[in-house]
């Protein structure tokens, strides 16, 4: 097996190990506690139906960052269960039947009186040693004329703890503002084992300037990873110079980042209007995640590459990878698009975050 081979197996096998097997997070509670609500705010788009009834959930419903492609599988998955201990869904079985020893991370939901069903669903997850974040949705309607808000969130927290008979943690959420969510989301990265963090700042929606950049630095083992398997399957000659990259690698690659970063077409349209000075780079991550546009990225830096000491990626793509011509211009053009697509969800936060201030 000659070195160019060997190393795109490997580089294949890396890629599909490093996101293979994607962060589980399971919802539980009551119907009308807004847990869809909730699954939308994570992921950062609307994949479960938001309904006004209070029994939408009647089965297990999985909802997953992005569709399978080659060389990868989702990232994370959400699986938002239905309720247990009902005559559909007895408690003999529950665990079993939905693999809930697959799961990562259980988030219990609640908006209203604690229910009893979810008490026991938690101290037999608790049992079965599995993790478990509450969280108090619907904060926006918690009110009283004569008490401060703290004291209410912590007499809350007091029935809860009570009931549950654990001093748990208890995060305070609106999906109708977006309060809480950048605290969820720490908290969730705090609960996972390290090999699932990675992959949660990845999918998740950012809700801080400082999540999104830790997403950037997590997609940038991504773009040394593709850069150096586009360099060893190198089929598509540039035009211009003696070097050979693959371009459908590099298109894969450029998708991902920008899926990651929630930059679907709306999001793009909506922030040249609102921030226009990100019209530049809001257009380059939409024309250069085209054939075209990829051929036109990689020419403008093949002047660059042979100044560039990419020695350090060895370890993560190997000596024939690192060395090559093709790495060098796919890993530049792959780090150029990836700091658009940063700076375009950056303006895309920023505006988010003022909005809800006011």
């Amino acid at each position: 097996m000659s070195i160019t081979v060997e190393a795109q197996k490997i580089l294949e096998h890396l890629i599909m190990e490093d996101e293979k097997n994607p962060v589980k997070v399971a919802l539980f509670g009551q119907p009308g506690a807004g847990k869809s609500s909730i699954v939308n705010k994570l992921v950062g788009k609307k994949v479960a139906k938001v309904s006004p009834r209070t029994d939408t959930t009647q089965s297990s419903s999985d909802y997953q960052m992005e569709d399978k492609q080659e060389f990868a599988s989702n990232s994370m998955l959400i699986v938002d269960l239905p309720g247990y201990g009902t005559s559909k869904f007895p408690k003999e079985g529950y665990y079993d039947n939905f693999a809930l020893d697959e799961i990562d991370l259980f988030l219990c939901v609640f908006s209203g009186k604690f229910h009893s069903s979810d008490t026991e669903l938690f101290n037999l997850l608790k049992a079965k040693g599995k993790q478990c974040i509450f969280i108090r949705n619907k904060s926006d309607d918690i009110w009283d004329d004569d008490e401060n808000i703290d004291k209410l969130y912590q007499t809350i927290i007091d029935d809860l703890r009570s009931q549950i008979k654990s001093n748990e943690q208890v995060i305070f959420t609106s999906c109708r503002n977006g309060n809480g969510f950048e605290e969820l989301n720490e908290a969730i990265y705090r609960s996972l084992d390290i090999t699932k963090k990675e992959k949660w700042v990845r999918s998740a929606k950012a809700y801080s300037i400082a999540f999104l950049e830790e997403k950037k630095k997590a997609c940038e083992k991504l773009v040394i990873l593709f850069s150096g398997l586009s360099a060893v399957n190198g089929i598509n000659p540039i035009p211009g110079a003696d070097v050979a990259v693959n371009v459908a690698i590099i298109l894969k690659m450029f998708s991902k980042i920008k899926e990651y970063f929630g930059l679907d077409d709306r999001a793009l349209d909506n922030i040249v209007k609102t921030v226009p000075f990100i019209l530049q780079a809001a257009n380059n991550v939409i024309n250069y995640a085209q054939k075209q546009g990829v051929i036109l990225l990689l020419q403008k830096y093949i002047g660059q590459y042979v100044v560039q000491d990419f020695a350090k990626y060895i370890p993560l793509v190997g000596q024939a990878a690192a060395a090559s011509s093709g790495f060098a211009l796919s890993y530049s053009s792959g780090k150029f698009y990836l700091n658009e697509c940063y700076d375009v969800a950056k303006a895309i936060l920023e505006n988010e975050l003022v909005r809800s201030k006011k």
